[in-house]
């Protein structure tokens, strides 16, 4: 079990005025059930999590906040400014929409190294939300219609 920090005098982590003695303590204080009290594990000197990190994937959907400090945007939002990325790949290419047999698809060309692919989609290329979608191929189906007419394809390896 995590414990606080105590002062020097040997009073508990003071959070306003109220005392806190542990993430228990604080939880039913405040009924923040989704705070953790865990090591971010940063990268030295800075605020960019490491691989393995518990704050990745961690965070909560904030409409307002769709991309990290960098521009990245978040699909499964990471706790702080940074997004995690494990491994930076090239952008894919020849991004279009094709129609096969009357059917509309999103397609583009493979990138080597990865092994996923998330679809960001917006009916605007500067909403404030955008919706997004992973998948491990190069093609995604737009029938039923997609409610967007701006796609953003991100190559990952997971």
């Amino acid at each position: 079990t995590p414990t606080f920090e105590t002062l020097p005098s040997g009073v508990p982590v003071l959070l306003n005025t109220t005392p806190i003695a542990d993430l228990a303590a604080y939880r039913s204080t405040f009924g923040d059930m989704s705070s953790m009290y865990t090591d971010p594990m940063l990268e030295a000197d800075s605020f960019i999590l490491q691989n393995g990190s518990p704050a990745i994937n961690a965070g909560v959907v904030l409409p307002e906040v769709p991309f990290d400090i960098n521009g990245t945007l978040r699909e499964l939002p990471d706790i702080g400014c940074y997004e995690y990325i494990l491994l930076s790949l090239d952008s894919p290419q020849n991004v279009r929409i094709i129609n096969v047999d009357g059917a509309l698809q999103l397609t583009w060309d493979p990138v080597p190294g990865a092994n996923l692919y998330t679809i960001y989609f917006a009916d605007t290329p500067d909403a404030l939300h955008w919706d997004a979608i992973s998948m491990p191929g190069t093609t995604m189906n737009l029938n039923p219609p997609v409610n967007a007419r701006f796609f953003k394809v991100i190559a990952v390896y997971q």
